[in-house]
């Protein structure tokens, strides 16, 4: 078993799991609502893997395989982008609120 994979596997793990995470916080911005759900998308899966991988290696090979299979897609467009920063600069505000006041899982965040 090559330890290398298993590492792979976590990090995607987290990727896919932080991805999802912003997806749901996109939701509770009001910002959001004139984007396009594929720019949402494509902007939670690109966020996730530059909070993750900050070399940019996994975030080159998705937009590869992403070319790949959809060949007439170039790069991501400027809602995405901006989908890009809005939701990173969500969840720096977010995580830092959290280190600050931490909250019940049960508990209602009213912000």
């Amino acid at each position: 078993r090559d330890p290398s994979n298993d590492d792979l596997t976590m990090l995607e793990n987290d990727i896919f799991q932080l991805s999802a995470f912003l997806t749901e916080l996109s939701t509770c911005d009001y910002y959001f609502v004139t984007c396009k759900p594929s720019s949402i998308a494509l902007a939670s899966i690109l966020t996730a893997i530059q909070l993750v991988d900050h070399n940019f290696h996994l975030e080159c090979q998705f937009i590869q395989r992403l070319k790949n299979f959809k060949p007439d897609i170039h790069q991501p467009s400027n809602e995405v982008d901006e989908c890009c920063i809005h939701l990173a600069n969500q969840y720096t505000k977010k995580s830092s609120e959290r280190q600050l006041h931490p909250i019940s899982p049960a508990s209602v965040d009213r912000a």
